[in-house]
């Protein structure tokens, strides 16, 4: 399982693992392998909640910026790979700002 490059994917056959449930296997793949638990806990949500929840939704500037007003501003959380800075300048020129 350690050397496994999809250890979250990994069948372990013993009698003590097969008796965990899915949360637990995580917590055991965690312990073992830390960077592989995203995925692990993704494939979990999806399985359990649906992928409605682990995909973003679509980024559309103009329908947020209708609900922001001087006292609610649009805020941006960012994460890898994400820049906004193109969407936001070329939506400000088109409102002329």
């Amino acid at each position: 399982m350690y050397d496994s490059p999809n250890p979250h994917e990994f069948e372990i056959k013993e009698a003590a693992y097969q008796k965990l449930t899915a949360f637990q296997k995580i917590i055991v793949l965690r312990c073992l392998r830390g960077d592989k638990a995203v995925p692990a806990i993704t494939g979990f949500v999806v399985l359990n909640l649906g992928k409605d929840f682990v995909t973003p939704p679509p980024f559309e500037l103009p329908q947020i910026y209708k609900d922001s007003t001087s006292i609610t501003p649009l805020i941006f959380v960012l994460s890898p790979g994400s820049d906004p800075l193109n969407f936001l300048v070329k939506f400000a020129e088109s409102k002329k700002k």
